[in-house]
């Protein structure tokens, strides 16, 4: 179980996941604040592939997510003090951690707006193969 503290609106983390046997799933829920989250397909022989949904998270609706297996994420705050809190059906292992960029054109992610916050990690993941 992971929990992940976002000071301020418009802050975007992600897209980040795991190959090989260290592939994982993830179950999310906002505990505090609203977030805008993308999830997208990257399994390459799904019917799916490249294909993404989006959803707004908050307490109020109480709605929790799961990301499958081969399957990516990132979140967007939507206000400040966003708190997500996710569970992880695999430990982290750094080695076969990946991410996709969520500005990369292989996709055509539709953000609320420009993030104000993206790390470095974040900012610059190679274009998706």
């Amino acid at each position: 179980a992971n929990i992940s503290e976002n000071k301020l609106k418009f802050t975007l983390r992600g897209f980040h996941y795991q190959t090989g046997k260290y592939a994982e799933a993830k179950t999310l829920t906002c505990v505090s604040g609203e977030i805008y989250d993308i999830v997208v397909d990257i399994r390459r022989n799904s019917p799916t592939f490249k294909k993404w949904i989006s959803f707004k998270i908050n307490p109020e609706n109480r709605w929790s997510i799961h990301v499958p297996r081969g399957c990516s994420n990132a979140f967007f705050t939507l206000k400040n003090n966003t708190t997500i809190h996710y569970y992880s059906s695999n430990e982290y292992n750094s080695k076969f951690e990946r991410g996709i960029r969520y500005n990369d054109t292989a996709f055509d992610f539709k953000w609320p707006r420009k993030p104000a916050i993206v790390s470095d990690k974040d900012r610059n993941h190679p274009n998706f193969r």
